[in-house]
């Protein structure tokens, strides 16, 4: 018999070095949970590994601990705006929705596309009640003390480098689509 060795090249196939972990098989009374298996896990290549500590800690040598009293005034508004019976089912995608409502204005060639109402914005009604003003207000002073002011208002200030980038780019998609017409 004779061995015959086969080799296949493709210019886009990229090598990559795996590590293979076999989970464990895990039995309950009612019958199977975890079946036997293989995890393939992709191992990153050396210059792929980065350390974000070095990257983004601080220089200084400095870290800001919370205080008791910080961790305590957090805790309390977190408290009140904390969702009641909260699951990640009741929220829909809005992109999603927007798209499904546009394939099915289309496949019912209808012309008015309903709508959608982002569920995921946050409640404002919600956040204007006076107990969790008060305790946002709290929250802010023990933070940064009583002599803070925003400084990074919206539309207050000059315009930032991104915001001029983002206004010379929409000029020019602008100018573009006109050349269309």
């Amino acid at each position: 018999m004779q061995k015959k060795q086969r080799e296949c090249k493709h210019s886009f196939i990229l090598v990559r070095q795996i590590s293979c972990l076999r989970p464990e098989e895990v039995i309950q009374s009612g019958g199977q949970i975890e079946p036997p298996g293989m995890h393939i896990i992709y191992l990153p290549y050396s210059d792929d590994i980065r350390l974000v500590e070095e990257r983004y800690s601080d220089t200084s040598g400095m870290v800001n601990i919370a205080s008791d009293d910080q961790i305590k005034k957090a805790a309390d508004l977190i408290k009140l705006i904390d969702l009641k019976d909260f699951s990640v089912c009741q929220f829909t995608n809005p992109a999603l929705q927007r798209h499904y409502a546009v394939l099915q204005a289309l496949a019912l060639e209808e012309d008015d596309i309903p709508e959608m109402k982002d569920e995921t914005l946050p409640d404002e009604e919600g956040l204007a009640r006076p107990a969790v003003v008060r305790a946002l207000e709290e929250f802010k002073t023990s933070v940064y003390g009583d002599n803070y002011e925003e400084e990074n208002k919206p539309g207050t200030g000059k315009p930032t480098e991104a915001s001029k980038k983002q206004k010379a780019i929409a000029e020019f998609a602008t100018k573009e689509c006109e050349n269309y017409d």
